[in-house]
């Protein structure tokens, strides 16, 4: 016969039965451990925290002190300070009486409020420390020194996985050159050199806020040397123009997708960046585009292609026509899982270029990223300089430039040619760009610009090599009226533009 557990009923059992509801997110618990009472709060990203009350605090009292510490961690949450918060409510659970708490409590309001400071202590732990950084408390007390947090979800999970476990209690003035050594230790070895470099960059900052403007430290415990260098780089897929328009024209593929494929290779946008902009950042009336917040946080606008200009009018008379029109110019397109979804999209499209799917030690498979990447490309073999690409793109520097450049002579010397107009591109916005938006430049829209050509840079259509605006394919020099044709035209006095020529037949088309 098997022994019948015996369930032991205490006076805080009965009353949580009596409670028909679970307690509120917040309320929190008084909890016994070892024989003595703690308060256990959920505070948001921080997690579950434990309490230590002074020692003989009866359980009356203890309730009380819950209630006014859970009060306490509800407003830092609601204004976002749990983080610089957290050493009061350990002050609070510390109180010797209820002046003292009640001191703490109207304390913890002005920092939740903004009219106090809270500055980190010699006893911060490297936990509380990140907690402040990742949640963007730092950023707020002190602007000019510590930038605003990118990524702090994906950041925070890096230190949980590899510091917490090493270091993650410890005052960060205990932190020593032996402690980082054992957070890279813990860093499987298959993993790529770029994700170590990754980790102790992180740390490094960190003890470098630490340093000032915290001035908990005199100096970095992270020797110049202890970063690890940056692994070799991999050679990136690039999309060709006849596989852009292979994709772009794939009737399968969503219409939202493929405006953001293309837009993205035409325009030289971080997709991040594709994924943000709104309506209000176009200027549709003129053809141009805005961006006023960015990775590097320089504001930055140039005229759009005008392909991309009429695909743009287009799109946006579809989504109003089918009641879809939001805020951003391209909702619903999942980043965190863009590149798994572009490239079944390549095969969706009948691209099975070897080079474009390889993921090996020497080359990446393709993702969101290089379509920016061809972009640049593309450029620069088409003879764009470096100012007009920095513009679109926001790199600053030459150099960054420069690791396209051989992309860029395969791309000339392969004579792959330039991107067919983004209107043109998409079957479903031939006939909208018509009627919609601007004039279509260059050629039908079912019609492909002849190999060799080069992008016009007044209207970003398709121009044969060495041959002049205005001008037959022969050199031969014509008037305007001569190089149009019936099949140029379209009905009506509509704006259009010569297949070989910039020329303007018509009125009210954007050069």
């Amino acid at each position: 016969m098997k022994d019948k557990q015996i369930e032991i009923v205490t006076p805080r059992a009965l009353a949580r039965a009596a409670t028909s509801s679970k307690a509120k997110h917040g309320e929190g618990s008084v909890v016994e451990r070892r024989g003595k009472l703690h308060v256990r709060l959920s505070l948001g990203t921080l997690g579950r925290r434990m309490f230590a009350l002074p020692q003989g605090t009866t359980e009356h009292d203890a309730e009380e002190r819950r209630a006014v510490m859970a009060g306490m961690a509800r407003e830092l949450l609601s204004k976002g300070h749990i983080a610089a918060g957290l050493p009061l409510l350990e002050k609070a659970a510390e109180a010797v009486d209820g002046r003292a708490l009640q001191a703490v409590a109207a304390l913890a309001g002005k920092v939740a409020r903004g009219d106090a400071i809270m500055k980190p202590g010699g006893a911060t732990t490297i936990r509380d420390l990140v907690g402040r950084w990742t949640s963007g408390e730092l950023a707020r007390l002190y602007p000019l020194h510590v930038k605003t947090w990118k990524r702090p979800k994906a950041d925070a999970a890096c230190f949980a996985k590899y510091v917490y476990p090493v270091a993650g209690d410890l005052p960060v003035a205990s932190f020593t050159t032996d402690h980082a050594d054992a957070v890279m230790a813990r860093i499987p070895a298959n993993r790529a050199a770029n994700t170590r470099r990754n980790v102790a960059l992180r740390m490094h900052r960190l003890f470098s806020i630490a340093v000032y403007p915290l001035r908990l430290l005199t100096a970095n415990p992270l020797p110049p040397k202890f970063l690890p260098k940056a692994g070799p780089q991999k050679a990136k897929a690039s999309l060709h123009p006849k596989e852009d328009r292979a994709l772009l024209g794939c009737v399968e593929i969503p219409l939202l997708r493929r405006m953001f494929y293309g837009f993205l290779i035409r325009e030289g946008m971080r997709a991040g960046e594709a994924l943000a902009l709104r309506w209000d950042d176009l200027d549709l009336d003129n053809g141009a585009v805005r961006l006023d917040v960015n990775k590097t946080n320089d504001p930055r606008s140039w005229p759009l292609d005008r392909g991309v200009w009429r695909a743009i009018l287009a799109w946006r008379s579809i989504c109003e026509k089918s009641g879809t029109v939001s805020g951003r110019v391209f909702p619903g397109v999942p980043r965190f899982k863009a590149a798994e979804i572009l490239r079944a999209d390549l095969h969706r499209a009948g691209i099975t270029r070897a080079e474009v799917f390889e993921n090996s030690k020497a080359r990446k498979q393709i993702c969101v990223h290089d379509l920016r990447a061809a972009f640049v490309s593309i450029s620069l073999a088409n003879g764009r300089n470096e100012g007009w690409i920095m513009d679109r793109t926001g790199h600053r520097s030459s150099q960054m430039i420069a690791r396209y450049r051989r992309v860029a002579r395969t791309f000339a010397d392969l004579n792959l040619g330039a991107l067919l107009a983004l209107d043109a591109a998409i079957p479903e916005l031939r006939g909208a760009a018509a009627n919609e938006g601007p004039a279509v430049a260059g050629a039908e829209p079912s019609d492909e610009p002849p190999t060799g050509c080069v992008l016009d840079p007044r209207n970003g259509s398709a121009e044969p090599k060495g041959v002049a605006t205005g001008r037959a394919p022969s050199g031969r020099g014509q008037k305007s009226a001569e190089i149009a044709t019936s099949r140029d035209a379209s009905s009506g006095c509509e704006p259009f533009l010569n297949r070989w020529s910039a020329v303007q037949l018509c009125p009210g088309s954007p050069q």
